[in-house]
């Protein structure tokens, strides 16, 4: 922490600060978790008590918290957290002739490594070196990350044309071809919402968001069992009626107060609970029907 000394030049200090926690931010290309609120404690006098402070708690860098209580869901989300840190991500190569998107796929979302264009045109598409050069930037960005286990996915032939290329290359790892209707970032999005990847990895926690996102979508089309919106969801908890609670992040976030009552609720009669990462396409889509839904066990009037 750094202490500014009136007519002093700023100085370094390591001190020890307990803030009763009122604010929560994730920066994530930073890796950094910032947390404000006011001083219980310190352990030097140029923090007052009650004043505000914030900190910075960056990857691998120890901390304590206390709860005075923590949920289930909670300690469920901690320990699929944990369980993630302990495995390789599967990268996705999604391509054709004219483009390709390469994302690794975590347990809580894929990360977009790079997308780039094949470069094909005139006689080099005749003589089929573009072919070369476009398969080597692609088996070279994907040598270059340590996986276990690639899927090539898009329409037509030439994923398979990549998938021996890439062998041929050195990849030893467990290679699966599957198809698609796009290339690109739309294929990327496609593949994680089809069954294929879900036989691939069940650990997926983005395949299973947008298994159960597709679920809702049925259901609400339907007029089956499912119900979204705050109220609506709130009746559903009351009646012991939610088989399955989704609510995204940035919603709990924003309106915890009342969320998390009903989230209790819901807990209490035997609802599993799903966080949604608001930052990919099934959070993106919870949040469009008012960030929180249900799938029902039986339809609410």
């Amino acid at each position: 922490m750094r202490l500014s000394l009136e007519g002093k030049p700023t100085i370094r200090k390591t001190v020890f600060v307990e803030i009763e926690v009122e604010k929560v931010s994730f920066q994530r290309f930073g890796s950094l978790l910032r947390v404000s609120g006011k001083i219980k404690a310190a352990n030097n006098e140029m923090l007052p008590l009650g004043s505000m402070q914030a900190i910075e708690i960056e990857l691998n860098k120890r901390c304590t918290i206390i709860k005075k209580s923590i949920k289930r869901h909670q300690i469920e989300r901690l320990r699929k957290a944990q369980k993630a840190t302990r495995k390789k991500p599967i990268m996705l190569v999604v391509l054709d002739d004219e483009e390709a998107c390469i994302a690794l796929l975590k347990e809580f979302g894929f990360e977009i490594k790079s997308c780039l264009r094949s470069g094909k045109s005139g006689k080099q598409f005749e003589s089929a070196e573009w072919k070369k050069e476009y398969f080597g930037k692609l088996a070279k960005s994907v040598l270059d990350n340590v996986t276990s286990t690639v899927v090539v996915a898009g329409p037509g032939f030439i994923k398979n044309e990549f998938g021996d290329f890439l062998k041929k290359r050195g990849f030893e790892g467990d290679l699966f071809i599957e198809n698609t209707n796009s290339a690109g970032l739309a294929g990327v999005n496609e593949i994680i919402k089809g069954n294929a990847l879900a036989k691939i990895t069940e650990h997926a926690e983005i395949v299973k968001e947008a298994m159960l996102m597709e679920k809702l979508l049925e259901e609400i089309a339907k007029d089956g069992l499912a119900t979204y919106g705050t109220e609506e969801v709130r009746k559903a908890a009351e009646l012991g009626a939610i088989a399955e609670l989704l609510i995204v992040d940035k919603a709990l976030a924003e309106n915890r107060a009342e969320l998390e009552p009903m989230m209790e609720l819901a807990e209490k009669n035997r609802a599993n609970i799903h966080i949604f990462n608001s930052e990919h396409e099934p959070g993106k889509k919870l949040e469009a029907l008012g960030g929180i839904a249900a799938l029902l066990r039986y339809k609410v009037s």
